[in-house]
């Protein structure tokens, strides 16, 4: 009696499984076939040439004031050292 309710959570997740990978495929197949119809109509338009041409055009020169000096910053306070605390007497040992 126990074999069939162990194996009862994991049918049902494989199950589940197989039915999401089902429905994606299905779904991924509709999709492309829908797609594959729509990129085969032809344009009612004539096909036209059209070139293009970039040209660089740098922006104008402007002058700008030489940047001030910077002055270091203070040295900053250094933290107080902690102490380590003293170690723990070690016990004795038992006699034997």
């Amino acid at each position: 009696m126990r074999l069939p309710t162990h194996l009862f959570p994991r049918r049902r997740l494989l199950v589940l499984c197989a039915a999401t990978l089902a429905l994606h495929y299905l779904a991924i197949d509709w999709v492309g076939e829908r797609l594959a119809a729509q990129s085969h109509r032809p344009s009612p338009l004539p096909s036209s040439l059209m070139t293009a041409q970039l040209r660089l055009a740098l922006p104008k020169h402007v002058e700008t004031p030489p940047a001030e000096e910077v002055q270091p910053l203070p040295p900053a306070a250094k933290p107080p050292r902690k102490h380590k605390p003293a170690p723990a007497p070690e016990p004795a040992p038992e006699p034997v």
